[in-house]
């Protein structure tokens, strides 16, 4: 980790090193008390020696529990900043989809008012299976007669060509719905490869 890099949105590597060296600190405090303590037991004849070790010992824990709890401070107001930070991002982003909300629904509902007018108007309606079964018979018996193909004129050929790229121009919008995409697919955890 580079010094002025980011540990967490907020909280600098700076800011990191102090809270380590709080912790650090105070278990060198820690490991201080318990020696004297120790220094103390071995020698009793130096009470006083011991009493001014322990208040110098003390002291030096007070000062360290003092610096620790600014550090502590001063990250929790950057804790604070950060999160303040992230719930205005997050509203800001909410509120710009809902936004959009209200345009999307307008349209929505002229598109649909106008389709059903042309609907109407036209006397357009699914067909039934009968019309169905009928224009599919026809077809597939006009594809068997060789005699379709010979006697066709060159009329027949072009709009023949034009309904199969309408087909295949129907297929291809069905696939890049059902991929949600434009081009391929998108496959978690698939990473792509760059060959040169």
């Amino acid at each position: 980790m580079r010094p002025g890099s980011q540990l967490h949105p907020g909280i600098s590597w700076t800011t990191s090193q102090h809270l380590q060296s709080s912790i650090m600190l105070r278990f060198g405090v820690r490991a201080a008390l318990r020696q004297q303590s120790r220094a103390l037991v071995r020698n009793e004849s130096t009470t006083t020696k011991a009493a001014e070790a322990a208040k110098d010992t003390a002291s030096k824990a007070q000062d360290a529990a003092q610096k620790a709890q600014e550090q502590a401070k001063a990250l929790g107001v950057k804790a604070t900043a950060f999160v303040g930070s992230a719930s205005s991002q997050a509203s800001g982003f909410v509120g710009k989809v809902l936004s959009f909300k209200d345009p999307v629904l307008y349209w929505g509902k002229v598109g649909g008012e106008i389709a059903k007018q042309v609907y109407t108007k036209e006397k357009m309606s699914p067909p039934n299976v009968v019309e169905a079964q009928s224009a599919v018979q026809n077809v597939l018996t006009q594809l068997r007669n060789p005699e379709t193909f010979k006697n066709a004129s060159q009329q027949d050929y072009i709009k023949w060509v034009v309904y199969a790229i309408e087909l295949m121009g129907f297929f291809a919008v069905g696939e890049m719905i059902g991929r949600r995409n434009m081009v391929g697919y998108d496959v978690p955890g698939l990473k792509e490869e760059h060959h040169h």
